[in-house]
């Protein structure tokens, strides 16, 4: 979801130089593609630090990029949305397993009794 979310930004913001020629695409979605590009580094960061909210932000990670595609240059090219729809379907899929200090703490807990 970080990618899609660079994915979606990069061609709105930048420009570059080819053979003294300068290129930068310009668009009237320039604010959507911001804004949809920087939830889509949200979720991707909230997946990443918090895992109890991974439902919460695969689902708004597919919703963005289903949104991306009329509002911010056809997703990203169709990549940034065909990133975000898989890293929000593997968000979606993944369980966390056990941590092992629960593990420590109930095997020494069990002991103890």
């Amino acid at each position: 979801m970080v990618i899609s979310g660079l994915v979606v930004l990069t061609p709105a913001y930048l420009s570059f130089e080819m053979s003294n020629i300068q290129v930068h695409l310009s668009t009237m979605s320039g604010v959507s593609t911001l804004l949809i590009g920087a939830l889509l580094l949200c979720c991707g960061a909230m997946v990443w630090f918090q895992s109890e909210g991974r439902l919460l932000a695969g689902i708004a990670a597919m919703i963005l990029a289903v949104v991306a595609i009329p509002t911010s240059n056809f997703g990203g090219f169709f990549v940034g949305s065909l990133c975000a729809l898989i890293g929000g379907a593997l968000s979606l899929a993944w369980a966390p397993g056990p941590r092992p200090d629960g593990n420590k703490r109930a095997r020494r807990d069990g002991e103890e009794s």
